[in-house]
């Protein structure tokens, strides 16, 4: 019997509506992962015994040597272990020509869903690709959530004449500021040549590149507007790369194209010359005739640029912003502007101006509480820090601790049926993943995972998380989890392992646990082989340059790129990381947590001219990514406090103030990890 656990939607997700109903989704899923039973080769009910295991291997080894008759022999007698489908897949992508199309077509089928069906789904679609077989492409194609893949198979469709289906949702693909695979482009081509893709999709789509700070794709849209119009998107990008002059710069004579050019503008100029572009600003908004909405987003960044130069005069401009529902995310700038001032009178104001479902969040209901504190009104003070305790984040965690209550955890374990669970442990895919974990055959477990949690049924991934726990799969389970928009269960989101080296690494550096559980909890989830794109690698995210740093320290053997993957070395050389930059920065932890990933001349940069309560300074770190950095480790040590019975544990202790800079800024030394404005 052959199983596998239908969990066949993309691996993103996404609302259905988003892309064309022709695209293969798993629309069909509609409740609990269920077990398909067919009749299959390759099927157990049982774990294979480890001679098993060293014939898969001989066979894999026969079969790379060229011994094809010792790996028959081998692979037939294992037609009723678990990996027999990972040596079909091994003959099969061997023989990927067209004299094998049944065979391979017919694996693919048996095995959709699994990742031996889907490796070979994808060697084959490249195969067809470079043939330029697009009815094969099409006939062959499922949704993984590649743009790649999916614009071959619009192109396929295109193709075969199939015109309707292949432009069928294409803006949805189209409509974002990131660059697409150049496999998009003849699509994109063809698209414009028959108008469908129109001059008010293109803009739309050099807007959000914009937005993300990525001019050369907004650049590259030129081809598809008209020639008066590409002149307007030449004037805007020379305006984004150079702001200054912006008053007597050529502006489009186009009044949206006009409006939206100045609003670039002024946006690239407010971050680094802020006087200077309101002063622009002060000419421009009398000449030019600039929409309300626009407006809006001219004042909140000259005010906030003023903000972050320190000048309270930025509340001239943040006051004039409109509080609209369709602007709440100007609305939370300009009240994190408010609160680098320590403008108490306006952030009140501004929390209670935002829509009503924000305004009862934990952290706003937090800083509003504190603005009433500073005019003395305990008693408002204390209400919003009860609405601000009943959150499960850091602010609520705060809020709570200051009114002298337990944090609210709320923890409930996941709601699924424990049946199903036994059922799904004895599936075929349960069994591939066991044996490769016996094998030590990771990546292959992360395929097998990742085909098997293609879905965005909260119930179906909520279920699956039970299993991934069950099956060992810790960074998975949490993952998935999450997928699956479910919080309360604490104690599979927030796993207590590595304990001996936890244990015994913080005793050692003087650190608590709670601080080294939540690191490694942001930094990895526990997956000891995780590498960033930055080079972090490991369960604390060591840079290569800062682990040889402390193994030197510690007179250790300098390691290999790949020695950090062991647990071992990795969490004794992060936590002595860990304890350098607490000693560093005085013993704030604070400011050390915010130095393991931004690295500690970023933090010395950072610091006060004056000294500065740390909730404050926490909200004006300007890298976005490590000020919620900071902010999810003091959470998650919070959590792991809890877990841990820390009874003694409290927010306001890692709340201390945080000191001006004395020293000369230290030279820039390389973070643990890395992080990016």
């Amino acid at each position: 019997m052959h199983s596998t656990l239908s969990l066949q939607a993309r691996e993103r997700p996404q609302p259905q509506s988003s892309r064309s109903g022709t695209r293969c989704t798993a629309a069909w899923i509609a409740g609990l992962l269920v077990i398909l039973s067919s009749v299959l080769p390759g099927a157990t009910a049982a774990p294979a015994p480890a001679a098993a295991r060293q014939d898969l291997v001989a066979a894999e080894r026969a079969l790379a040597a060229g011994d094809v008759e010792t790996f028959r022999q081998l692979a037939d007698g294992l037609r009723d272990y678990p990996l027999w489908p990972y040596l079909r897949l091994a003959e099969l992508r061997r023989q990927l020509v067209p004299e094998h199309r049944a065979e391979i077509e017919a694996f693919i089928a048996d095995y959709a869903g699994t990742a031996p069906g889907e490796t070979l789904r994808r060697l084959w679609l490249n195969t067809l690709y470079a043939a330029g077989d697009w009815a094969g492409y099409v006939r062959n194609f499922s949704d993984n959530g590649s743009d790649a893949r999916e614009c071959r198979w619009r192109r396929g469709l295109l193709a075969l004449g199939r015109e309707q289906e292949a432009f069928a949702g294409l803006d949805a693909l189209y409509l974002t500021g990131a660059s697409l695979p150049d496999d998009c482009d003849p699509l994109f081509v063809r698209w414009h040549a028959v108008g469908g893709l129109t001059p008010d999709l293109v803009w739309r789509r050099v807007d959000l590149a914009l937005a993300r700070r990525n001019p050369g794709v907004a650049g590259f849209q030129r081809r598809y507007l008209p020639e008066r119009e590409q002149r307007w998107l030449d004037q805007q990008l020379a305006l984004y790369r150079n702001p200054k002059g912006l008053r007597d710069a050529e502006l489009p004579d186009d009044p949206q194209r006009r409006a939206a050019a100045l609003v670039v503008g002024i946006e690239r100029l407010a971050r680094g010359d802020p006087r200077l572009a309101a002063a622009d600003w002060s000419v421009l908004e009398v000449r030019e005739a600039v929409p309300p909405s626009a407006q809006d987003r001219v004042v909140t960044a000259i005010g906030s640029g003023l903000a972050r130069a320190g000048e309270r005069s930025g509340l001239v401009y943040l006051r004039r912003l409109r509080p609209l529902p369709e602007n709440l995310g100007l609305q939370r700038e300009r009240l994190r502007a408010a609160l680098r001032l320590e403008a108490w009178p306006e952030v009140a104001e501004w929390v209670r101006a935002l829509p009503s479902g924000e305004r009862r969040r934990g952290e706003w209901q937090y800083w509003l509480a504190r603005a009433l504190g500073q005019r003395g009104d305990l008693v408002g003070a204390a209400h919003a820090l009860d609405l601000a305790s009943q959150e499960r984040d850091l602010w609520g965690f705060r809020a709570a601790e200051l009114l002298g209550r337990a944090p609210a955890l709320r923890e409930r374990p996941t709601p699924v049926d424990r049946d199903e669970i036994e059922r799904l442990l004895a599936s075929d895919t349960a069994h591939r993943i066991r044996e490769l974990q016996a094998l030590g055959r990771h990546a292959d477990v992360s395929r097998e995972w990742r085909e098997l949690t293609r879905t965005d049924d909260a119930d179906a991934l909520r279920t699956a998380a039970l299993l991934g726990q069950r099956l060992g799969l810790v960074t998975e389970s949490i993952f998935t989890l999450a997928r699956g928009d479910y919080w309360d269960d604490i104690p599979l989101r927030f796993p207590l392992l590595y304990t001996d080296l936890v244990t015994g690494h913080a005793a050692q550096n003087g650190l608590p646990q709670d601080w080294v559980y939540a690191v490694i909890r942001q930094e990895s989830a526990f997956d000891a082989d995780v590498a960033s794109h930055a080079g972090a690698i490991g369960l604390m995210q060591l840079m290569p340059g800062t682990a040889r740093d402390m193994a030197r320290e510690l007179r250790r053997p300098a390691p290999e790129r790949l020695d950090l993957i062991d647990p071992a070395l990795n969490v004794a050389l992060g936590t002595r990381y860990l304890a350098t930059m607490r000693e560093r920065f005085g013993g704030n932890e604070v400011l050390a947590t915010a130095a393991y990933n931004a690295g500690p001349g970023a933090v010395s940069r950072w610091l006060p001219q004056e000294i500065l309560p740390a909730d404050l300074w926490m909200i004006s770190i300007p890298y976005e990514e490590t000020r919620n950095y900071v902010r999810r480790v003091l959470t998650y040590r919070a959590i792991y406090a809890h877990r841990l019975d820390r009874q003694d544990f409290r927010l306001g202790a890692l709340f201390a103030p945080v000191q001006p800079r004395q020293l000369p800024q230290p030279e820039e030394t390389e973070p643990a990890t890395a992080a990016a404005d």
